[in-house]
């Protein structure tokens, strides 16, 4: 098949059946060919490119099939000195493909990852590089994996332009792209996190300092890490959370990346104290009113974690004393209950304690799904009413949070039940379909 599509390529008198052919093989980019015919496959596509009637755009084609063929094509002198030509191209469009190509190269290639990197390094600080090419070339950064040690190579040349006089955009591009590869390595990713910290500063531009946020959920989004600077994490973040000035979309993200830190299963956490925890369950309970729904889920997210971070790893005497001189014990929410969440009597004011935040956690949890329900009610006051994708996505992730609470601490079952048996009252007068999740939650609720 590869030896057909290969002649159809080069005999191609138009242009347009190439690109259908590099588009067909794209999906399959990384894909371990077997042919009995290799050569003969990459010397029809290098026809394509070097025939005396090549348009720059076959030739572009010509170094896309190649980065398609990278398995084939990854140790071929000739098809090397090809994607390297290109690369000094004067037409844009045949750089970034062969940007493309060596890219593909580079996966599979470690020899051929060193020669793309001196190109590359070339290409961002040329002061004759288009910014689309600049732009192209970073991004290829992250594709120069195949190695620990090549991966050491590419951080330290990125963080070399990094600290450089590159503009704002190409750095926060680059920052990016390290850490995307530094995520792969468990020995560059503390460095990587020092390296974002230092550009989270107010020096730093609110379009510098979202990409760094950004990087920092890249990173945190396995939880497979060790961090003995957690504690530093946790400082910065939180005075950004804490500036009134920085964007909520930015604070989201912030809280996404402590969200991670508090669920990871590592020594690394315990760096982080009883105080520090205690200022960002302070943080997180104000954004318990915010306007932003996705906010609000977000506070409540952290808030479980935290409660959970100190039941699993502080003494509990020791927990409730730090929340509660934090006045972390909630008050004032619309709706709240006096009534413990506890399913026995408790026998000491730590546990009393423990179960307010607890009940603010369940009614605020309760409260949200009231709030998408009463939306709904208002649209439409009779009828059968049908909720949006995203708005029973809302109702999912909701309960949801309910069941990791009950999951985690089995004793504020019998309250979240009682408090959810009144929504779903009221959710089934209204036939919402939504009643259907709710009926199936409370079903693994009562079963835990």
């Amino acid at each position: 098949m590869l030896l057909r599509l290969a002649t159809e390529f080069r005999a191609a008198a138009d242009d347009t059946v190439r690109a259908r052919i590099v588009r067909a093989l794209l999906p399959a980019q990384d894909a371990a060919w077997a042919c009995a015919e290799p050569d003969q496959i990459l010397r029809k596509v290098a026809a394509a490119h070097g025939g005396a009637a090549g348009t720059p755009r076959a030739r572009e084609l010509a170094l896309r099939m190649f980065g398609c063929l990278a398995d084939l094509a990854k140790d071929s002198v000739h098809v090397r000195s090809i994607v390297l030509s290109g690369l000094r191209s004067s037409n844009a469009a045949e750089v970034k493909a062969a940007l493309f190509a060596a890219g593909c190269f580079c996966k599979l290639s470690e020899d051929f990852s060193y020669i793309t990197l001196q190109v590359l390094a070339g290409l961002v600080i040329s002061p004759k590089s288009e910014a689309q090419v600049i732009m192209a070339a970073i991004r290829t950064f992250s594709k120069l994996g195949c190695s620990l040690a090549v991966i050491r190579r590419v951080h330290e040349v990125g963080k070399q332009m990094v600290l450089g006089n590159l503009e704002d955009v190409f750095k926060a591009e680059i920052l990016f792209a390290l850490s995307r590869l530094a995520s792969k390595s468990i020995v560059l990713f503390g460095d990587q996190v020092a390296l974002l910290l230092s550009f989270l500063g107010h020096e730093s531009s609110l379009p510098m300092r979202t990409t760094v946020l950004k990087s920092l959920c890249f990173m945190f989004r396995r939880n497979t890490f060790y961090l003995p600077g957690a504690s530093t994490i946790f400082g910065t973040l939180l005075q950004l959370i804490d500036d009134e000035d920085f964007p909520l979309d930015c604070k989201s993200y912030a809280f996404r990346i402590l969200q991670k830190i508090l669920c990871v299963k590592d020594p690394s956490i315990r760096h982080i104290n009883a105080s520090e925890l205690s200022k960002l369950a302070l943080a997180a309970k104000r954004f318990l009113h915010c306007s932003s729904w996705e906010m609000q889920y977000n506070a409540l997210e952290i808030l479980l974690d935290i409660f959970f971070c100190f039941l699993k790893q502080t003494k509990l005497h020791q927990t409730i004393g730090t929340l509660e001189s934090s006045s972390f014990s909630y008050t004032g929410y619309p709706g709240i209950s006096n009534y413990m969440l506890s399913t026995h009597e408790e026998t000491s004011e730590d546990e009393r304690s423990l179960n307010k935040i607890l009940t603010a956690i369940v009614d605020n949890i309760i409260s949200m799904a009231n709030q998408l329900t009463n939306c709904r009610s208002k649209e439409v006051a009779t009828g059968h009413i049908y909720v949006s994708s995203c708005e029973l996505e809302k109702y999912r992730a909701l309960f949801s949070l309910l069941l990791k609470l009950v999951s985690g601490y089995p004793s504020s079952a019998s309250a979240a039940l009682d408090k959810q048996l009144v929504v779903l009252n009221h959710l089934l007068n209204q036939r919402l379909e939504v009643s259907k999740l709710l009926a199936w939650k409370l079903t693994l609720i009562w079963q835990s």
